[in-house]
């Protein structure tokens, strides 16, 4: 048995926080890893960066932007026992 290890963050939206705009990319791969998926976990990365420098000026999304970097989805199951739980952190659509 194998751990499964999904990485999620958020940034919460300011006029409309109970809607979800969703970035993402899965980080395993059958074969020729460094094609797929890591150009996409790249972008992701990137990004996250840019994000990050708009907060420190004191920018804020209209909506609440999850970042989504997944496992095992190469077998089909990475991706949503992760994002239901996050989802249901940030609480009901309102």
């Amino acid at each position: 048995m194998v751990t499964i290890r999904n990485v999620f963050a958020s940034i919460r939206g300011l006029e409309e926080p109970d809607r979800f705009v969703l970035l993402g990319n899965h980080r395993d791969a059958w074969t020729y890893g460094a094609v797929d998926p890591n150009s996409g976990t790249a972008a992701l990365l990137d990004i996250s960066r840019r994000y990050a420098l708009l907060i420190q000026k004191g920018w804020k999304p209209r909506r609440t932007i999850i970042l989504c970097s997944w496992d095992a989805e190469e077998f089909g199951m990475g991706l949503q026992s992760g994002l239901n739980k996050t989802l249901s952190i940030l609480g009901p659509k309102q």
